[in-house]
């Protein structure tokens, strides 16, 4: 599912800002690429293929890109581009004849199509870019193409809501690429494209347009992320959780069910793998086993070692030791 790092430094200096370049054609469109630290240029990135959606995680010397209206005429891949900023600043002018700019700072998702032309320098005063890019074909993203083009070039900050989700999803995989295998490839596209189509219609106060399946879907991934980020609270329920997303408890019971799981189950599970990976940390070896339970939710010792044993057959303090004694 994933390639492995190529960095243009392995390559001659004279050659490297083509190779950028190149880069960048075949993952987004015709365009061309221009930067003053050009010969020498330096670049690092990795591909991650998701089926016919594309990943990338890249390091850059600052630059320019151009793609005119003459390139967009000569070929529309029809694709969109969500670039997520994680260090520096992207500044854009959608239509190449313009004065105006449109400013992504660190933090900001950058939505474009292949069907635009723009200009668009990319800079970081302490050191290279760094960006999260997705390109994914418009024909998988379940929102009507005429009101998805209303989000193009509109910054998004990540922070906050489905932007947060999409943004953790995405970097997560890329972090834990060599994690993942091709079959989970076309698995992880369907919920990236359900998670952008849901970015769109959000921004546009418009969810109504979602498919309802995406929709579904979507606020499926949205109570994970919030049982996720409430786990450490014992009083975490399914009568909370469905308060918090604005539906009943039915409509939430019936979320999971489709799943194959509980709420419950799911959220004690989560609990359960939170406090073994804590059992299996170093670092974290003389803590007492009643803290890290306490820490994910579980009030009663007891209980929390007979949960523990259930599911990974052994008792928690058994399977420390075996953990932190193991080469």
């Amino acid at each position: 599912m994933h390639e492995p790092w190529i960095d243009t430094d392995d390559l001659p200096r004279d050659e490297r800002l083509d190779h950028w370049n190149a880069v960048l054609v075949d993952a987004f469109a015709p365009l061309r690429a221009t930067s003053e630290h050009a010969p020498g240029y330096r670049a690092r990135y990795r591909r991650l293929n998701l089926g016919t959606t594309r990943m990338y995680a890249t390091f850059f010397q600052p630059m320019t890109i151009v793609r005119t209206p003459r390139l967009v005429r000569q070929s529309d891949p029809d694709r969109y581009f969500l670039n997520l900023v994680q260090r520096g600043t992207l500044a854009i002018t959608e239509n190449t004849g313009d004065t105006g700019e449109t400013v992504f700072p660190t933090g900001h998702f950058h939505p474009n199509d292949s069907a635009t032309s723009f200009r668009m320098h990319l800079d970081h005063g302490n050191g290279p870019m760094r960006v999260l890019s997705t390109v994914i074909p418009k024909d998988q993203v379940p929102l009507p193409s005429a009101m998805a083009a209303r989000i193009i070039g509109r910054p998004v900050p990540s922070t906050d809501g489905i932007a947060a989700l999409l943004a953790g999803l995405l970097t997560q995989v890329s972090t834990d690429a060599d994690r993942y295998t091709p079959a989970d490839g076309p698995r992880l596209e369907a919920t990236v494209a359900d998670l952008v189509a849901a970015l769109f219609a959000h921004e546009l106060e418009n969810e109504s347009a979602l498919e309802p399946e995406t929709r579904r879907r979507t606020l499926f991934l949205q109570v994970q992320a919030f049982i996720q980020r409430h786990l450490p609270d014992p009083d975490l329920n399914p009568t909370t959780i469905a308060a918090a997303h604005h539906i009943s408890t039915s409509h939430l019971h019936r979320l999971f069910h489709d799943n194959g799981t509980t709420v419950s189950d799911w959220i004690r599970r989560q609990r359960l793998e939170h406090a073994r990976r804590d059992l299996t940390e170093p670092a974290l070896a003389t803590e007492p086993i009643a803290d890290i339970a306490a820490r994910w939710g579980f009030r009663h010792p007891a209980a929390f070692s007979r949960a523990f044993r259930t599911v990974y057959g052994t008792p928690p303090r058994e399977y420390r030791h075996h953990a932190l004694r193991s080469p």
